[in-house]
């Protein structure tokens, strides 16, 4: 895990001698294997370094890829990266490095930070919460892989380890909600209230309940509308369209 972190480190310091005032705004944040032994270290060993790239307002893979192929460390082996140095024993390491762009993430972490913000040696962890997030849906979107199953052990050990349950937001509640069944069909030794407990969930009878008090509102709201209320006017599905199309997922994590 040192190898890793050093190389994570050494990835940083290359990220911030791209010599463009675009990538000054570059976010960037450690997620994957490396951010689960970060919260686990006593588990799965990887051996590549995975890091969540985003710069607003721009495309990243191809145009950060050819910045990235100027640097000093860094090969590229049939599309993929490997960054290399040498320890002060003279060790020779070599590592593979994804970066892994917002548009195919569920959404940018809470630890995503410019690079230039980003203090030397630290290395930007995806927080505990958002690396469950992003394996629970990352196991949804490779279910029948083997990946997806390692993706659902990583989040049942990184959820184990929660003392208390996780306090996500809608839109995190709506991406597990969407996956639990493709995780709980790889863990089945664990049942669904233990995942929905340590997942902050509402109780499924809760729930239920809230969905008919949804439902029943819905219900008066239409008997007792005003006579001069309209319904979303065409820009505001163009709005709310556009919107949703931003949580593109991914087939990497």
């Amino acid at each position: 895990m040192r190898e890793l972190e050093e190389t994570a480190r050494r990835v940083l310091r290359a990220l911030r001698r791209i010599d463009n005032v675009k990538y000054s705004n570059l976010r960037v944040a450690v997620i994957g294997g490396l951010a689960r032994m970060h919260y686990d270290p006593r588990g799965r060993v990887t051996e590549d370094v995975d890091f969540f790239v985003d710069i607003p307002g721009f495309s990243i893979p191809t145009e950060l890829k050819t910045a990235i192929e100027a640097l000093d460390g860094f090969s590229q082996t049939r599309e993929v990266f490997y960054y290399a140095y040498d320890t002060p024993e003279g060790k020779h390491v070599s590592h593979k490095v994804d970066f892994i762009a917002r548009n195919v993430c569920p959404y940018r972490p809470s630890a995503a930070q410019r690079i230039r913000d980003i203090p030397q040696g630290v290395i930007p962890y995806i927080s505990r919460k958002d690396l469950v997030v992003f394996k629970i849906e990352s196991c949804g979107v490779r279910k029948q892989t083997k990946q997806g199953l390692i993706d659902a052990i990583d989040a049942e050990t990184l959820l184990s380890m929660v003392k208390t349950p996780l306090a996500l937001t809608p839109q995190q509640q709506a991406i597990v909600e969407d996956r639990i069944e493709d995780v709980m069909s790889h863990c089945k030794h664990r049942p669904r209230w233990w995942w929905r407990k340590q997942l902050g969930l509402p109780e499924e009878d809760e729930e239920d309940e809230e969905k008919e008090g949804r439902e029943g509102d819905n219900e008066g709201d239409k008997e007792g509308g005003k006579e001069g209320d309209e319904g979303s006017s065409e820009e505001d599905v163009e709005e709310d369209t556009e919107e949703d199309n931003t949580l593109l997922y991914f087939s990497s994590c």
